[in-house]
């Protein structure tokens, strides 16, 4: 009963809202053999202006920031609300936790959130030794960001700015809260789009809010550059949860991987994105085939959302990465690919970008920061070494 009742309100949705015989969407982009990363490849972390800057200065054409909400409704760039393992929350705000020793972004207003650091891990690159929190790393909001590439990327047209995909953390979380997730973002999205030229997208693993926002663009008539994305994950993920007899459970995507659930989805979103595990087994071979068919047929965008961890071209020095994404661009044909592995984005095909004006860049400091990330300074050792503390995982006892 826990599945069958989600799946069939969403297929009475789905039905309603967006019948089947209605014209996909045209999100006006060809993502042609497109490299989307977050910037974590650089081994800085993700969402981080450092992470933004070297990746753009490397020449990422396509950044995916993951976002939640503050206390005071403020779009954060987080990769998920729960702060614990993500940030030194517990040392600044130690009496800030819920029942459960939770600490999440929703408690917190931006200015507090702002004054957080990543934690990030030490990797090749930048300087090896253990996971810490470093102050060259605080913590930022979608605004802050948004507004920072700009500035480093003045360019007049689009093709100057990198496509910006805004992945919405967890909303059911939010929800329960009594907080709504993608409203901010869509609101914040459309009032940066209409002063500049850059290609936005929003993205979600929860189709009900891809839907909501597809029919506020519809009835509102704007807000049209936005496009939308449609990932699909496995049912046991947790990242979508349904509200059932008074339990939460994780969201079943059968249906959207069935005829009825694609020609629906292509209604709303411009583009779709496969988690690795929702399209390949073990084996790396594709276990719907039919459904990658169909949507080409449709005109779908279609987005390996992660690279197959089943494709260890990494350590296997018969499949090369080059090889990797001619199968997976060419052969099985997906429009782009997610990945934050340096072998596959150095071994993507992709165009350099032009380089970051020093000028706009220096301004921030940040030309020197990087020169210092990528040799390895100490400058990137903490101050206090009290806050090279070990990791401490929540698990879903966060929730």
């Amino acid at each position: 009963m826990s599945i069958l009742r989600p799946l069939f309100v969403l297929c009475l949705t789905l039905f309603i809202v967006h019948p089947a015989s209605a014209e996909p969407v045209d999100n006006g982009l060809d993502f042609n053999r497109l490299i989307i990363s977050s910037g974590a490849f650089t081994g800085l972390p993700s969402g981080s202006l450092v992470a933004v800057a070297v990746a753009l200065e490397r020449g990422t054409r396509a950044l995916k920031l993951d976002v939640t909400l503050s206390l005071d409704d403020q779009v954060m760039v987080l990769p998920d609300p729960r702060l614990n393992e993500l940030t030194n929350v517990a040392q600044i705000y130690p009496d800030r936790a819920r029942e459960n020793g939770a600490y999440l972004s929703l408690d917190f207003t931006r200015d507090e959130i702002n004054n957080l650091v990543y934690r990030s891990s030490g990797t090749a690159g930048y300087g090896g030794g253990s996971a810490v929190f470093t102050p060259q790393f605080p913590v930022v909001s979608l605004d802050q960001v948004l507004g920072y590439i700009d500035t480093i990327r003045p360019g007049p047209g689009p093709a100057d700015k990198p496509i910006i995909i805004c992945e919405l953390r967890k909303g059911w979380l939010h929800r329960r809260d009594g907080k709504d997730l993608a409203g901010p973002v869509y609101d914040l999205l459309e009032s940066f789009g209409a002063q500049t030229q850059m290609q936005l997208f929003i993205a979600s693993y929860d189709p009900e809010e891809l839907q909501q926002l597809a029919e506020k663009q519809t009835v509102s008539g704007r807000g049209t550059d936005i496009g939308f994305i449609q990932l699909i994950g496995t049912n046991d993920d947790g990242e979508v949860k349904n509200l059932d007899f008074g339990t939460y459970q994780a969201f079943n995507y059968d249906l959207l991987l069935t005829n009825f659930g694609l020609k629906a989805t292509t209604t709303y979103a411009a583009a779709i994105g496969l988690q690795p595990a929702a399209i390949f087994n073990d084996s790396a071979e594709i276990v719907h085939p039919a459904y990658i068919e169909n949507a080409r047929m449709l005109g779908s965008d279609l987005i390996l959302y992660g690279e197959p961890p089943s494709m260890p071209f990494s350590e296997s020095p018969q499949t090369s990465p080059a090889a990797t994404l001619d199968r997976l661009f060419t052969t099985i044909g997906f429009d782009a690919v997610l990945t934050d592995d340096a072998m596959l984005i150095n071994g993507s095909k992709e165009p350099a970008a032009k380089p970051i004006d020093n000028a706009a860049g220096s301004s921030r400091g940040i030309d020197q920061l990087i020169r210092q990330i990528e040799t390895g300074m100490s400058d990137n050792t903490p101050a206090d070494p009290e806050l090279q503390t070990e990791r401490r995982g929540t698990g879903d006892s966060s929730f």
